[in-house]
């Protein structure tokens, strides 16, 4: 157990750290490409899709980091007025789907990783790949982070049940 505590804070490192650098890249090579071109009157062919790449990576690690701490907008109006048990299931049930949707994008990501091959993009001539790699990573990444809360979930269902039931 606490192998995974260890490794569950190292990733969360790792997460914030690619995040902060990522947003300060694309703050970085906006900013400089504003100067080059307006200022300087000289544009620089390359800013444009560093700073697009350096956004969708920021964006989609950003989306795991708000998976991990539930900070995702959620509409809660009817689940806080219905009894416990039925709120517990209900939100094993839209985790459940969460973690479906989740799967998909992890497969279709990696489908499309496949096909897009060796393209390269105009401007810095690096692999599609790498821009690409950003959705099944994140959708993964995602998903590692709804299994917490889905073990406080189960335990809460298996508080709130009879005593009957209890397994």
């Amino acid at each position: 157990m606490r192998l995974v505590a260890g490794l569950a804070r190292a990733l969360r490192t790792l997460e914030n750290s690619a995040v902060a650098v990522l947003l300060g890249l694309v703050c970085a090579v906006t900013a400089t490409q504003v100067v080059f071109r307006f200022v300087l009157k000289a544009p620089l062919a390359w800013s444009d899709e560093l700073g697009t790449f350096s956004f969708v990576w920021f964006a989609l690690l950003g989306g795991a980091i708000g998976v991990r701490e539930g900070a995702h907008i959620g509409v809660d109006a009817l689940v806080r007025v219905i009894p416990t048990r039925h709120r517990i299931r209900i939100s094993l049930g839209s985790l459940v789907l969460v973690q479906v949707f989740l799967a998909c994008l992890i497969k279709l990501g990696l489908d499309l990783l496949l096909r897009i091959g060796d393209q390269r993009s105009s401007g810095l001539q690096i692999q599609i790949f790498w821009v690409y790699l950003a959705l099944p990573l994140s959708a993964t990444l995602m998903l590692l982070h709804t299994l917490p809360a889905m073990q406080n979930l189960c335990r809460e269902a298996r508080a709130e049940a009879p005593e009957g039931q209890k397994g």
